[in-house]
C-alpha cells in the first residue's frame, strides 16, 4: 500500500507545470548582445581616424579687386524731337545709319507756316507805311508851327492857335512811336516763324549712328506740351563707357586711371578691357544697400560691344604686400560631427562648438582647434589676417581625405542594391 502512494506521488510530480525561467534568459541574451555590438563598434571607431588636409599659413602678396556688374552705354547719346507741330513729309536716315552734325534727318511740313508768314509780312508792310504817314504828319506840324509863332509874335494870330498845334505835335509823335512798336511786333513774328520753319528741318547736333528711328513719312507729330521723340543718336561708338555701381565696401580703393577687365555674354571667350574714368560721390541706395555709381571708358574700335550690354567687370584697385594671409578654404572648412559610440539613453547629444564669425581650424596636436580671426582685404585665394592666435607657419586645415561611408549613398541607389 505504500509503494502504491509513492508511485502516486511521482506521476503527480511529473505532470505539474515547471516554474518558468525562459523570460529571463531572453533578457541576458538581449543584453550580451548590445555589449557585443558596443565593443564592434568601438573597436572599428578607434580603427578609423580622420586625415586632415592641411595648409601653412604663410605671407605674401594679395590683389585688390573690385567686382561689379553695369551696361555698357555710348560717351553721348541725343534724343531729338521735333519742336513744332505738323505732318512728316520726309524721313532720310534709317536705324544704324552713319550721320555728321547738321545731316537732315527729316522734314515736317511748313505750308501753313509760310501762309501765316505771308500775312505777317503784309501786316509789316503797313506797319512801315503808318511810320511813314505819321512822319509826314509831324514835318508838316513843324512847319506850321513855325509860321504860327512868327504870327503871334507880330500879333497877327492868338498864343491858342500855336498852343493848339504845339498839342497836335506831341500827340504825332506818340503815333509816330506806336507805329514803330508795330513794325518791331510784327518783324519779331516773322522772325519766329522763320525760326519754326527752320526747325521744321531736323539735322543731326553730332557725328555718330541712329540708334533708334520713331517716325514714318506722313505721321502728324504734336509739339503743344513736349516734344514727341524721332531719333536717339549715339555718339561714334568706337569709344563707349561702361556703367557700374561699386559697393560702399570697396569704394575706397577706386580711384581714376584704374586698369579693368570685363566680360559681355556675347563674346564669352575674350577679355575687354577699360578704363576707370570718373567715381560719383552720389550715393544710390538699393534694398538697404549703399553703392556709387562708376564709369568706365572703353575702347570699341574693333565695333563688338553694343549700347546695353550687361558687362562683368573686375578693377585692379592694387596689391598688399607681405600681408599674412590664409586660403579661403580654409574659412570654409567646418569639421563633421563625431558619431557617438557606445549604448545611450535617451536623445543624441548635440555638437554646440559651432562655428561662429571669422575662424579657422587650426592642427594642433593632431586635433582641430577653432581659432577666431580678423579678416582684411582677400582676393581670390587668399584673405588677409589683421589679428589672431596664430601665426606664420601654423597648419590650418583646408578639408579632409575622409571617403565617404556607405550609408552616404542616395536612399535610390540602396534601394537597387538591395534587390
Amino acid at each position: 500500500m505504500a509503494q502504491s502512494e509513492d508511485i502516486a506521488e511521482d506521476i503527480l510530480n511529473t505532470i505539474k507545470p515547471k516554474k518558468r525561467r525562459w523570460p529571463w534568459v531572453v533578457v541576458v541574451v538581449f543584453i550580451l548582445g548590445i555589449i557585443a555590438f558596443v565593443a564592434v563598434r568601438g573597436g572599428q571607431s578607434n580603427e578609423v581616424k580622420t586625415s586632415y588636409k592641411t595648409a601653412a599659413l604663410d605671407r605674401g602678396d594679395i590683389t585688390l579687386k573690385a567686382t561689379s556688374t553695369g551696361n555698357l552705354e555710348p560717351r553721348r547719346q541725343v534724343t531729338i524731337g521735333a519742336e513744332i507741330s505738323g505732318q512728316v513729309t520726309e524721313v532720310f536716315v534709317e536705324e544704324n545709319d552713319q550721320v555728321k552734325a547738321g545731316q537732315v534727318l527729316a522734314k515736317i511740313d511748313v505750308s501753313r507756316t509760310k501762309n501765316e508768314r505771308a500775312q505777317l509780312v503784309a501786316q509789316l508792310q503797313g506797319a512801315r507805311a503808318s511810320v511813314k504817314r505819321v512822319k509826314a504828319t509831324i514835318e508838316e506840324l513843324d512847319i506850321s508851327i513855325k509860321r504860327t509863332k512868327s504870327l503871334v509874335q507880330q500879333g497877327a494870330s492868338p498864343q491858342s492857335d500855336l498852343d493848339t498845334l504845339d498839342a497836335q505835335l506831341a500827340r504825332a509823335k506818340a503815333d509816330l512811336s506806336s507805329a514803330y512798336a508795330d513794325v518791331n511786333r510784327v518783324q519779331a513774328s516773322i522772325e519766329a516763324l522763320d525760326a519754326d520753319m527752320a526747325k521744321a528741318t531736323i539735322t543731326s547736333p553730332i557725328d555718330g549712328v541712329v540708334l533708334s528711328r520713331d517716325v514714318e513719312p506722313g505721321t502728324t507729330v504734336a509739339a503743344s506740351f513736349q516734344a514727341p521723340e524721332l531719333f536717339i543718336l549715339a555718339e561714334d561708338l568706337s569709344k563707349m563707357e561702361l556703367h557700374v555701381l561699386i559697393n560702399e565696401a570697396d569704394i575706397s580703393l577706386v580711384q581714376t586711371g584704374q586698369k579693368a577687365n570685363f566680360l559681355v555674354d556675347a563674346w564669352p571667350t575674350q577679355t575687354f578691357e577699360a578704363t576707370v574714368k570718373s567715381v560719383s560721390f552720389s550715393p544710390t541706395e538699393t534694398n538697404n544697400v549703399i553703392s556709387y555709381k562708376t564709369v568706365l571708358s572703353v575702347d570699341n574700335s574693333e565695333h563688338l560691344l553694343r549700347p546695353g550690354m550687361t558687362a562683368t567687370t573686375e578693377i585692379q584697385t592694387g596689391t598688399k604686400e607681405n600681408v599674412l594671409r590664409v586660403p579661403l578654404e580654409a574659412l570654409w572648412f567646418e569639421p563633421a560631427q563625431e558619431e557617438e559610440s557606445g549604448f545611450r539613453l535617451g536623445p543624441p547629444r548635440r555638437d554646440r562648438s559651432e562655428k561662429k564669425g571669422s575662424s579657422v581650424y587650426v592642427l594642433r596636436n593632431n586635433q582641430p582647434v577653432q581659432i577666431g580671426l580678423k579678416l582684411g582685404r582677400s582676393d581670390e585665394s587668399y584673405m588677409e589676417v589683421l589679428d589672431g592666435d596664430i601665426k606664420e607657419g601654423d597648419l590650418v586645415i583646408t578639408g579632409t581625405d575622409d571617403p565617404k561611408p556607405p550609408q552616404d549613398k542616395a536612399p535610390e541607389q540602396n534601394k537597387e542594391e538591395g534587390k
